[in-house]
C-alpha cells in the first residue's frame, strides 16, 4: 500500500521502468545514474547505480566519501550513446533488476533495516536521458489460486512519462507529476 507523507511517495513493492541512454559516461567507474529506492534524509538513502562498469545496490550513510555501504553489484557495460530498457523492482523485500530483457539481479534479499521507501533519480558526474520513466506501485493479491501470493501492477499513483527529458528536467517533472497525482488521488477519495 502506498503511503503519502512529507515530500515523498512511499511503497513497499514497486517498479521503476523506462529506457536510459548515457549521453556522457563519467570519468570514474562509480559515476552514473542513481535511482533512489529508499530515503531517510540527505545523508542516508539507498540507490541502484547504473554505472559505467556495472549495476550496484548501495546505501549512503553520513559522509559521502566514506559512508557508502555496498550490498551487491554485477558487472555490466553501459556504452555511451546506446539505449537500454530497464526495470528495477522491489517485491517482498527482494530486489530484481532487468536490462534489455535480461535479469541482472535476481531476488537479492534486501536488509531488514532499510531506509523509508522513497523515489528519485539523480546523476553522478554523467549525463543521461530517461525516456518513458514510470514508477508503479505493485499491489499484492492475497491468493493466486495456488496458495501463494502474487504481486500485480496497481494503477500508478505517481507514474508518468518523461520521454526525452534530461536527468535534471526529469527529476523536476517527476516531482510535479507526483504532486498532481497526489492532488487528483486526494480529490477522488
Amino acid at each position: 500500500m502506498a503511503r503519502f507523507g512529507g515530500l515523498y511517495v512511499r511503497s513497499d513493492d514497486f517498479v521503476y521502468s523506462g529506457t536510459i541512454t548515457f549521453d556522457k559516461t563519467g570519468v570514474d567507474f562509480w559515476d552514473g545514474a542513481r535511482f533512489v529506492i529508499g530515503y531517510n534524509d540527505p545523508t542516508e538513502f539507498e540507490v541502484i547505480d547504473f554505472q559505467r562498469g556495472g549495476i550496484f545496490y548501495t546505501k549512503r550513510t553520513n559522509d559521502v566519501s566514506t559512508g557508502w555501504q555496498h550490498y551487491t553489484s554485477v558487472p555490466y557495460l553501459f556504452k555511451q550513446g546506446e539505449s537500454y530498457d530497464f526495470a528495477i523492482k522491489v517485491i517482498d523485500g527482494k530486489l530484481y533488476v532487468d536490462v534489455n530483457g535480461d535479469r541482472i539481479i535476481d531476488g537479492y534479499a534486501m536488509p531488514a533495516d532499510r531506509c523509508e521507501k522513497g523515489f528519485g533519480v539523480f546523476n553522478s558526474k554523467s549525463a543521461f536521458t530517461i525516456e518513458n520513466l514510470v514508477i508503479s506501485e505493485l499491489e499484492k493479491e492475497e491468493n493466486n489460486g495456488g496458495g501463494g501470493t502474487t504481486t500485480q501492477p496497481e494503477e500508478p499513483g505517481c507514474g508518468g512519462s518523461l520521454a526525452g527529458y534530461s536527468a535534471a528536467a526529469a527529476a523536476v517533472a517527476l516531482g510535479c507529476a507526483c504532486a498532481v497525482a497526489l492532488i487528483v488521488r486526494k480529490k477522488n477519495n
